[in-house]
């Protein structure tokens, strides 16, 4: 299972390299990388941290307010808190989104620089989890957490590799550099 992992991880180069047009999309949920660069500050930089999740917590707060405006100009009356749940699980999403990509692309250098900079394993853990938590939650198997987990990365870390030969093979780096995609 690994190796056909690894073979097809490996086709990524050839195929960005017959379809150019169709290059990888990388989200890049801007809220998501606030908390992470705040969770990042933390252990250096606390007031910074902290400005930063405020920041964090600033837009939050005005998203959950503009769609509550909107939905009352539709005529919808739902309670701010249902709505913050709301807004609250499409961050979770994109979230989810970011770290799947980066454990699929760069899960291995975002380990390596958690050793060249400690200060970033909160935030690599965080975005190294999220992807097989949230997936853990949602597709229910029939393993316990901890072995969900660690399938899940040596699967990625597969393909991953597969991708770098790919990436060696046809003289590349096409497929590690994704098109980035700016959400809210």
């Amino acid at each position: 299972l690994l190796q056909r992992r690894a073979d097809y991880g490996s086709s990524e180069a050839d195929l960005q390299r017959r379809h150019p047009a169709h290059r990888r999309i990388m989200p890049m949920p801007r809220l998501c990388l606030l908390l992470l660069a705040a969770l990042a500050l933390l252990p250096v930089a606390w007031t910074g941290s902290l400005a930063l999740a405020a920041l964090a917590g600033a837009l939050l707060a005005g998203e959950v307010a503009g769609k509550r405006r909107r939905m009352r100009r539709l005529g919808l009356r739902l309670p701010s808190c249902r709505i913050g749940v709301a807004v609250l699980r499409e961050h979770v999403a994109a979230l989810h989104g970011l770290s799947a990509d980066v454990i699929r692309y760069s899960g291995l250098p975002s380990l390596a620089a958690v050793f060249v900079w400690p200060p970033l394993a909160p935030s690599a853990a965080v975005l190294l989890l999220a992807a097989p938590l949230v997936d853990h939650r949602r597709l229910k198997p029939g393993c316990g957490l901890a072995p969900f987990v660690a399938l899940y990365w040596l699967e990625m870390a597969a393909y991953q590799l597969g991708v770098w030969r790919g990436c060696l093979a046809r003289r590349t780096l096409r497929p590690l550099l994704p098109s980035l995609h700016w959400k809210r």
